[in-house]
């Protein structure tokens, strides 16, 4: 005689809830988080290539997704970054600029990453605009909850500075929620040989900082929504406004993440880092 066995609906729902937790720490054990490595715009040489500073901020990015490749299943490489205000576009042999998160991007390819391991944001043209473009067309629309900002030196602080506010404002339609995933930033050596020019680039970047976390930050509050506003009606790299200023040509005072005051001779220095 066969025996029967007659499970109650308690044990039932436990066996469910058993799954469940089984599947979900399955999950959040890492192997099918999707982890994004990021590489912020440096500028680009005048064959529109990526200068050194940004080669080193590419290896790194390079070694850090080999490694991830050999325990995660999800792992891609962001490059950003359409260009700087501060000058043209190099263009190609078909008379079309060449993008700064496209050269990176090509030197990616040259290393072996695949292309469907590689995303591209080229509309930013500073390093705030960096982080929000990285947010919006990137982390939160693929449900990246992992990124590694890798950078140089010389750039850390301010970049460090600048995703960690972006990528802390409220989302409206989210209920408010902020990033809730990991931010980890990665630094590089300097990657400028030219003393002088690393020392322009210090003091602009020291500059930057203090105007960004002494008057930017109050100036666009705390969503996404009033950030938006700022980004498009006050900073002159992106506002409509730029277009009938005086300051439409890329001067280095008047862009929106941080003025500096800065010598001509600063300046000219300061451009051989873009």
């Amino acid at each position: 005689m066969k025996r029967i066995v007659i499970h109650s609906p308690i044990e039932g729902a436990f066996s469910v809830l058993f799954l469940v937790a089984f599947f979900y720490l399955l999950w959040k054990s890492g192997e099918f988080l999707p982890v994004a490595i990021v590489i912020p715009g440096g500028g680009l040489t005048k064959g529109g290539e990526c200068p050194p500073h940004t080669k080193l901020r590419i290896e790194k990015a390079f070694s850090l997704y080999t490694e991830l490749k050999k325990v995660k299943k999800y792992v891609h490489i962001i490059t950003l970054s359409g260009g700087t205000p501060y000058k043209p576009n190099p263009v190609d042999n078909n008379g079309f600029p060449i993008w700064e998160a496209t050269a990176a991007t090509k030197l990616l390819l040259s290393m072996g990453v695949p292309p469907e391991d590689i995303f591209e944001e080229a509309f930013s043209l500073d390093t705030i605009g960096n982080a929000y473009y990285l947010r919006m067309l990137h982390t939160e629309p693929s449900g990246i909850d992992k990124v590694i900002v890798v950078t140089n030196s010389w750039h850390m602080p301010r970049t460090k500075a600048i995703f960690d506010c972006v990528f802390n404002l409220r989302i409206p339609n989210r209920k408010g929620l902020r990033f809730l995933g990991d931010m980890k930033y990665v630094e590089v050596a300097a990657g400028i040989d030219d003393a002088n020019v690393l020392l322009a680039r210090e003091k602009k970047e020291k500059a930057a900082l203090k105007q960004f976390k002494e008057k930017t930050m109050k100036e666009f509050g705390g969503s996404i929504e009033s950030f938006h506003k700022w980004l498009y009606t006050k900073h002159n790299a992106y506002s409509a406004h730029r277009l009938i200023s005086s300051s439409s040509d890329g001067d280095m005072k008047k862009q929106g993440d941080g003025e500096v005051t800065l010598s001509a001779e600063e300046k000219a220095l300061l451009l051989k880092s873009y």
